[in-house]
Order: C-alpha cells, then sequence, then structure tokens
C-alpha cells in the first residue's frame, strides 16, 4: 500500500509537471506571430490601456505584461496554486493580486480544479467533447462581482483592457460587470463556439451581450482547430466599446 501511494504520488506530480509545460509552450506560440494574434506586437497597436484587468490569469497571461509594461495590472485568480506565478508578477509589474472568483451574484460556488493542468479547472461541467485527462478536485470558493470589486479598489485609470478566460464562466463574468463596462475601452475574452460545458452559453449570447452594452466585435486572436474536429471549440475576440472607441475604417500597421 505505501509503494501504491507513492506512485499516485508521482503520477500526480508528473502532471503538474506536464500541466506547467503545456502553460509555458502555449504562451509561447501564441507569442510567436507578429501578425494578428494574441502576441505583444498586435495587442500594443490595438490598445495601450493604463489599467488591465486579467479575470482568470493563471500563471500569468504574458503577451499583455509584455504589450503593457508601464500598465497597472488587477490579477484576479481563485486558485491558490497560482501563487508563487503571481508572486513573481508582483515583483515585476505594477500588480494587485486578488484571489477570489467574479460572476453574475456574490456567493460561494464549486469549482472542479483539474489536479494535473489547473488552467482547464471550472465551474461548469465539461462535456465529453471537451474532457479532461487527469482527476478533479471539486472545491468551494468564493464569488463576488466584478462590480463590487472594481468598487471597493482605488479609481482606475484609464483606458481599461479587461481580460477574460474563465472556462465557460466569461458571459457571468460580464453580468457582473455592467457598472465597469462603460468604463472599460477593450474587452478580450475566449468565449467559447462549440458545446464544452453543460449548461453553458452560445456564441452568439455572449457577443449579444456585449451588443446591447455598446460593445462590437472588433477582431479574434486565437481560433484553435482541433484535428479530426469539425467546428472550432473556442475563440479569444476583441470587443470594443462603441462609445469609447467608434468603429472606423481598416488601417494597415506597418510591421
Amino acid at each position: 500500500m505505501p509503494e501504491q501511494g507513492h506512485q499516485a504520488d508521482r503520477r500526480s506530480e508528473i502532471r503538474k509537471k506536464v500541466g506547467r509545460l503545456r502553460a509555458r509552450l502555449h504562451a509561447r506560440l501564441l507569442e510567436s506571430s507578429r501578425a494578428v494574434g494574441f502576441n505583444p506586437t498586435y495587442l500594443s497597436r490595438l490598445c495601450q490601456p493604463a489599467t488591465v484587468i486579467d479575470v482568470g490569469v493563471g500563471y500569468g497571461t504574458g503577451p499583455l505584461h509584455k504589450a503593457y509594461p508601464a500598465a497597472r495590472f488587477i490579477l484576479i485568480e481563485p486558485l491558490v496554486e497560482y501563487r508563487p506565478h503571481l508572486a513573481r508578477l508582483e515583483r515585476d509589474y505594477d500588480c494587485t493580486v486578488l484571489y477570489t472568483a467574479v460572476g453574475e451574484c456574490a456567493g460561494e460556488l464549486d469549482i472542479n480544479v483539474d489536479v494535473g493542468y489547473p488552467m482547464k479547472s471550472s465551474f461548469s461541467q465539461r462535456t465529453t467533447s471537451d474532457a479532461v485527462d487527469g482527476p478533479l478536485a471539486r472545491r468551494k470558493v468564493a464569488v463576488v462581482t466584478l462590480d463590487s470589486l472594481v468598487a471597493s479598489l482605488p479609481e482606475l485609470r484609464r483606458p481599461i483592457l479587461l481580460k477574460i478566460d474563465t472556462e465557460g464562466h466569461e458571459l457571468s463574468v460580464l453580468k457582473g460587470a455592467t457598472t465597469l463596462l462603460p468604463t472599460v475601452d477593450t474587452v478580450i475574452a475566449e468565449v467559447s463556439i462549440a458545446k464544452r460545458f453543460e449548461d453553458g452559453y452560445e456564441f452568439e449570447e455572449l457577443v449579444g451581450f456585449m451588443s446591447q452594452n455598446d460593445f462590437y466585435v472588433y477582431s479574434f486572436l486565437t481560433m484553435p482547430f482541433p484535428r479530426r474536429i469539425d467546428r472550432q471549440r473556442f475563440t479569444d475576440v476583441v470587443f470594443k466599446n462603441r462609445r469609447l472607441s467608434p468603429p472606423g475604417p481598416h488601417v494597415n500597421h506597418r510591421a
């Protein structure tokens, strides 16, 4: 029995290392292109925020820090597993780290923590098309609205960029930010296309909510297309505030 327990611990540690490696490789891929995409070159052309609110920061959103090194970052993350990584960001950038979840209403929620790859942790039950490989640990976390969280902070300098990557919880986050949204210039959100989560939102539902709040789709940063699957699972969408950044003609930028 002790040997079996030791082997289980080793397997768990290997899964965690593989998860961290996958996250680093994913970040490098995002940064590798100079074209439209989730990379510092394009992001720096997209906007120049004074404040970046990063909801679901995980290990850190490297392209944002490289694109906006002088910005103030509000980093929001419910999982304490990321604490050592976020502590390093606090040393290198102007950061405020808040360990909480945000959603449509205040309260508590159960989160399914992917032990080997925490970036796939989610409040929602995944469909079979987006199932995780490793074990899940269920955990209760506190939830507040983004509006109440921002209200508790010193006044945010504008322009404001809001980035959301919460594994199927994006629409709930936005519904709890209706007071903040009119002050936000740019939103970058990972938006589900295929049915990735049970009781998850539809792509057009989130886009419609943003339209109702005076945001329009500006561009798409990434759109992974897994092999042997006919429909993309998600994409990173850039939304612009119609009042703060009215739609205009296409502009060519030199690299």
